[in-house]
């Protein structure tokens, strides 16, 4: 295992994309979260039950909800990091580096393996940045005060990180399969807002719950409703969990069957 980290971590930060779409991906998400308080005038949300929410209203800050809002904000953010997937993974196939490792020793498994394990650090340091923004936005905005309960709230990180490696994991999948760095990204975006949904459509909900972007949308839900009086979720639920933790596990099986059979 250190041996493929070596190798990935020496790939990725001598690889200018690294850096680039990571170090834009953590400067809107430090950005938007941040000053949410100066953009939210902007935003309002309409819903079949509400009209014009406006989310100004909305304490986004306040502890312990603060883990839950912020997480729910920062999903919306991961397509750049499913984005660098699919380019590391396609590039492999592309500048023939792939082949190049498998003659050297490496195996396909390890290939998948190690891509995995970078899509686990990504995750890992997007929690920890997720929660330098709690921590300090938290205290600044809480001018009554901290609650003692700070950190009741805190396993919607948890859930955040299933979500971000989870959605890497399918891009993984889909550049694995299609091995063409713009179709790869195209399926990415298309997959969790038309593909799926159809698939979906008319499904009850005690089988709709089984497809892989609807567990992980499940696992935090729209959240800011609760400060106009509606009932929400707020825990993360455990069946969404382990959902999401199953095609995980699926979705890396099935790009380990596809890169067996595939001629490199």
């Amino acid at each position: 295992m250190s041996r493929l980290l070596r190798i990935e971590i020496r790939k990725n930060f001598s690889y200018p994309a690294f850096w680039i779409i990571l170090g834009l991906h953590y400067f809107f998400l430090i950005f938007f979260l941040t000053n949410i308080d100066n953009l939210s005038g902007s935003f309002n949300f309409s819903t079949g039950e509400m009209e014009n929410m406006d989310i100004s209203l909305v304490p986004v800050f306040k502890f312990p909800d603060i883990w839950q809002n912020i997480a729910y904000l920062a999903g919306f953010l991961k397509i750049l990091l499913g984005m660098y997937m699919v380019i590391a993974v396609t590039n492999e196939y592309q500048f023939n580096t792939l082949r190049l490792n498998l003659t050297n020793g490496m195996t396909r498994f390890d290939f998948l393996y190690s891509k995995l394990i970078i899509a686990m650090i990504i995750s890992l340091f997007s929690v920890f940045i997720l929660f330098d923004i709690g921590i300090f936005a938290g205290m600044i905005k809480n001018e009554g005060g901290i609650s003692q309960e700070i950190f009741q709230k805190i396993s919607f990180l948890g859930a955040y990180f299933l979500e971000i490696l989870f959605y890497m994991v399918l891009a993984l999948f889909f550049s694995t399969w299609l091995q063409k760095t713009g179709i790869s990204i195209f399926i990415l975006l298309v997959y969790p807002l038309l593909i799926e949904p159809l698939l979906r459509w008319q499904v009850p909900d005690h089988i709709d719950k089984y497809f892989p972007v609807k567990a992980m949308d499940n696992l935090n839900v729209f959240p800011f409703p609760k400060y106009f009086g509606f009932p929400v979720t707020e825990v993360v639920p455990v069946d969404s969990v382990i959902i999401t933790i199953l095609w995980i596990g699926i979705l890396f099986c099935l790009s380990f069957l596809v890169i067996r059979k595939k001629s490199l």
